[in-house]
């Protein structure tokens, strides 16, 4: 998504209205990228994270902060835009998409092929999994 948004800016720089087909391109892999990737880590980790008796106020945390951060980018788009111009404002908004994929890389505990008793578990032993819960290599 951070690269789409690059090129976004890139776009920008030039005379982007030649270039009507590329740009509804990129819209649309950025749709695409989003909907399978960043989209759905806050419905699912809220799901699978959680311990059970949490779940339910667990959820509402991120689905508040996913409203937020649409609402913010929402807010502040064309207000950028009007005062750094349409590159820098796609540039900025692609460094938040990178910052996202870091953090969520490196803080979003793996649960693949986990049950959610073993990632119930790994909340209750401060971040850290058991090794019988291990997943195998070469597993779902």
């Amino acid at each position: 998504m951070f690269l789409i948004m690059a090129v976004f800016g890139a776009m920008f720089l030039t005379d982007y209205q030649k270039h009507g087909t590329v740009l509804l391109v990129l819209i649309l892999l950025y749709v695409l990228a989003f909907a399978i990737g960043m989209g759905p880590i806050f419905w699912l980790f809220s799901a699978e994270i959680f311990l059970t008796r949490l779940r339910g106020y667990g959820s509402s945390m991120p689905a508040t902060g996913n409203w937020t951060a649409d609402l913010l980018g929402s807010i502040s788009f064309l207000t950028l835009a009007a005062s750094i111009g349409l590159s820098f404002t796609f540039w900025i908004y692609g460094f938040f998409a990178l910052v996202s994929v870091i953090v969520v890389y490196r803080l979003a505990p793996g649960t693949r092929a986990r049950p959610l008793e073993a990632i119930e578990d790994y909340g209750r032993r401060d971040r850290s999994w058991e090794p019988a819960a291990e997943a195998k290599p070469g597993t779902r």
